[in-house]
């Protein structure tokens, strides 16, 4: 600072008498500088205990003395801003706005200024508040999140926070494994993975209400096509005791489930059919161990159940088997070519049935896991229905296929519609197996469904959806 205290109480410019603003009486420091000349005219008690002088010691100095001296073209342009109306705590390179004290002292400080004319004269009114205690919290507060976003990034589980539209804020590494997403693409966005789901919106909404949620079960779509199953646990997140957003955790609960069908399965088999056969033995040991009886049929029947057994025991052998030796195919398979494969199965060995295919604008590429299943399940149709027509059609979407077989009558049985459609236990009819159940886990293992919409006549549609995968490449690549 190059004037003394001397000089500044002696120059009878810097009269305070003049204005009769009355800013003493304003609690936080207040400089009043002439807005042609930038020399300080006034300035309250608050302002000397800021720069630690007196008062009138500020008066004729050039506002620019006022802070360090050696950025004056930073602090003139955000004196513009602050004239212009702009609250200014921070130079455009993002530094905090600081004074200079009488003492040497640098104190970091915000801004509010406006134009005043008083008796002719424009002056510009400037009130300083001292940021020293925000700026450290706003520094813990920026270490504290940094050390969040560190922990939460590293979290086996998809998390993302949302603020209060549902924009993503924050989507850490296992988020972007997870659904095929980058945090580049995703933030600042609505969370791709949940904009579509309505039940979730609802969910949200209670969360900023202030309320947790637990355990809402969904299955959400990646960007590969494949469905995920997720349980969803989110908290909402406070900033001075006000709901500023969502924290929201989507635990991938694939393996659970897979590992609960094959269960579910091979419980039906013991429960129901394996028993049943069991049952069946018995009595016919106790027809040939009869000797006022005589059948000849009992050692034939004994034969059938007890082939029957080994084979649903090799069907239940080959779900699992089938899977793991799924997840190693490194290939695509088109669209077109499946259709043409369920035609010719139609004709040669169900020539009395007609499976046509509706032409599809364009044939896609799908994991080559699913043509087995496919094929499986056309065979099961065609074994089922009998007689009649067929219609297979495709509807090829960016990121997945749907195959729908469509008959002009009922395509499954009522127990297989209800492992599609329910996932309840049923017991095996007559004559039936595990194909339904193998190809049902078979699909939903590389991400796809089997569904029944509802139609009349009852079951007479069936969709496969599939995710899709370019035809060059593994099914890992994706458009």
């Amino acid at each position: 600072m190059s004037r003394t205290e001397d000089e500044n109480a002696s120059d009878d410019s810097a009269s305070r008498s003049n204005l009769g603003l009355g800013i003493d009486t304003i609690p936080d420091a207040v400089i009043v500088a002439d807005a042609d000349s930038g020399r300080v005219v006034d300035a309250n008690a608050a302002a000397g205990d800021l720069f630690h002088c007196q008062p009138i010691s500020l008066i004729g100095r050039d506002q620019l003395e006022l802070h360090p001296s050696d950025r004056a073209d930073d602090y003139a342009e955000a004196f513009q801003r602050g004239i212009e109306g702009e609250r200014v705590d921070r130079l455009q390179d993002g530094t905090p706005i600081q004074i200079e004290s009488f003492d040497g002292q640098h104190k970091p400080v915000e801004i509010n200024a406006c134009r005043k004319t008083i008796d002719d004269r424009s002056v510009v009114l400037g009130v300083f508040r001292e940021i020293t205690t925000q700026l450290e919290r706003q520094r813990q507060l920026e270490a504290a999140t940094a050390r969040l976003e560190t922990l939460l990034d590293v979290l086996p589980v998809p998390v993302a926070v949302l603020d209060v539209e549902g924009t993503v804020e924050l989507w850490n590494q296992a988020a972007e494994e997870t659904f095929g997403y980058t945090a580049e693409a995703v933030i600042g966005t609505t969370d791709p993975i949940t904009m579509n789901d309505d039940t979730f919106e609802k969910q949200l909404d209670r969360l900023l209400n202030g309320e947790v949620i637990d355990g809402h079960e969904a299955v959400y779509r990646a960007k590969d096509g494949t469905r995920v199953p997720v349980e969803i646990c989110a908290r909402p997140l406070y900033e001075d005791g006000t709901v500023s957003g969502a924290i929201v955790a989507g635990v991938d609960i694939s393996d659970r489930r897979h590992r609960i069908q094959q269960l579910d399965i091979l419980h039906r088999v013991m429960r129901h059919n394996l028993r049943n056969k069991i049952d069946a033995i018995q009595g016919w040991v106790n027809v040939i161990s009869d000797p006022e009886l005589e059948d000849n049929n009992a050692v034939t029947r004994i034969a059938d159940a007890s082939q029957s057994l080994l084979e649903l025991s090799e069907q239940a052998k080959q779900i699992r088997a089938g899977l793991e030796a799924g997840a190693t195919e490194a290939k695509a398979v088109e669209t077109e070519s499946v259709m043409t494969a369920l035609r010719e199965l139609s004709s040669e060995k169900f020539p009395e049935m007609s499976v046509t295919a509706t032409d599809s604008p364009t044939t896609a590429a799908i994991p080559a896991q699913a043509e087995r299943p496919i094929l499986s399940l056309g065979q099961k149709v065609l074994e089922y229905a009998g007689e009649g027509q067929i219609e297979l059609k495709t509807d090829v979407q960016d990121q997945y296929v749907v195959v729908q077989l469509v008959g002009t009558t009922r395509l499954l049985s009522a127990g297989d519609c209800s492992l599609i459609r329910d996932g309840e236990e049923t017991a095996l009819r007559h004559g039936s197996d595990l194909t339904i159940a193998q190809v049902y886990l078979a699909v939903e293992s590389i991400g796809g469904n089997i569904s029944l919409p509802a139609e009349t006549p009852p079951a007479s549609i069936l969709c496969i959806e599939l995710p899709r995968v370019n035809p060059d490449s593994t099914p890992d690549t994706i458009y």
